[in-house]
C-alpha cells in the first residue's frame, strides 16, 4: 500500500519540499520500486525526492510503489508551498 508524506524545507529554500514513500508496505512481500510525481512535472525513482518549487502554490505528489509481483499500488497528496 503506497504512503507519501510531504516535509517543508524552508532551512533549504523557502518553497522546498521533501516527499518520502518510506511508510509504503506490502502484505505478501516486499517494494521493489517506489516513484514519486510533483505535478509541477518533476519525477524521480526513489523513495524520497527533494524539489525546490519555481513559486508559491497548491500542488500535488503522486507515489506509486510496486512488489516483486508486479503489483502496483499509488497515493495522491495535496500540499500547500508558501
Amino acid at each position: 500500500m503506497a504512503n507519501i508524506t510531504i516535509s517543508a524545507l524552508p532551512s533549504v529554500s523557502p518553497t522546498a519540499v521533501l516527499a518520502c514513500t518510506a511508510g509504503s508496505t506490502d502484505p505478501d512481500g516486499f517494494i521493489n520500486s517506489h516513484a514519486i510525481k510533483f505535478s509541477n512535472g518533476a519525477k524521480f525513482g526513489s523513495p524520497a525526492a527533494l524539489e525546490i518549487f519555481s513559486s508559491p502554490g497548491t500542488y500535488t505528489a503522486t507515489a506509486t510503489v510496486v512488489d516483486q509481483f508486479g503489483a502496483t499500488s499509488t497515493k495522491t497528496t495535496t500540499f500547500n508551498v508558501p
